[in-house]
């Protein structure tokens, strides 16, 4: 009864097993990823196997990474000048978090960061988005975890000698009207454009334009952690 549910499995997934109906599915129907399976070096050169087998073993990969895993903040120095890269939502940060030293309204905040020039690096800054601003602010560690604050001369985010972020402000201009973000509590809020806050640039990094095909390569070289290779023989 279980071969069959495993051959089924199979057979719905483009493959023709050589060897070993071993458990890859289970009585339900579903995937368990506990087994292995061989196929012949001909039906794998096959463009249907090859894209059915990794997208199966890139579901293994995901059914079996930890739940939960938080992307960290990367400390990056780009000649001379430190910089945050949030893995989260693929954005840059200056390291300082208070480049200029002043304060400004709305309207001088954005002009400022627009205008921001940074050594070494080559970026159109701006303000943060209020969810970018969040993405951050929860990956930072609070000095006293009793408050929960975020802000000061230094505020950490791992463990190397370089992994913080200095001179963080209690508050900022967001680049929503209107909308700040405070580092007490981390939320953003209502404020008169004529408001006086702190600035701290961003830049967004787009994604990659190969991004389709490094998946499908991500894919593909986890299949063949999936597989043992038989020669065709003659």
């Amino acid at each position: 009864m279980r071969q069959k549910h495993t051959r089924k499995c199979l057979e719905n997934s483009g493959l023709q097993p050589k060897l070993e109906l071993i458990r890859l599915c289970t009585p339900a129907g579903r995937p368990s990823f506990k087994g292995r399976f061989t196929i012949t070096f001909k039906q794998l050169m096959n463009t249907k196997n090859v894209v059915a087998l990794a997208g199966m073993c890139a579901g293994a990969l995901l059914v079996i990474a930890p739940s939960g895993v938080q992307a960290s903040l990367i400390f990056e120095n780009i000649g001379g000048s430190g910089v945050i890269y949030d893995t989260t939502d693929h954005t840059t940060f200056t390291q300082n978090a208070n480049i200029s030293g002043q304060t400004f309204t709305y309207a001088g905040a954005q002009a400022w960061a627009a205008g921001l020039q940074v050594p070494g690096v080559t970026a159109n800054w701006e303000l943060p988005t209020p969810a970018q601003f969040t993405s951050l602010f929860d990956q930072l560690i609070a000095p006293n975890p009793a408050n929960g604050f975020k802000y000061g001369s230094q505020i950490g985010f791992g463990s190397g000698p370089h992994d913080y972020a200095s001179n963080v402000q209690p508050e900022y201009w967001t680049s929503t009207s209107g909308t700040d973000f405070n580092f007490y509590y981390g939320y953003p809020g209502g404020r008169p454009n004529s408001s006086s806050y702190a600035v701290w640039a961003v830049q967004a990094v787009p994604e990659p334009s190969g991004v389709l095909m490094g998946l499908l390569t991500t894919g593909l070289l986890a299949g063949s952690l999936c597989f043992r290779r038989h020669p065709v023989k003659a």
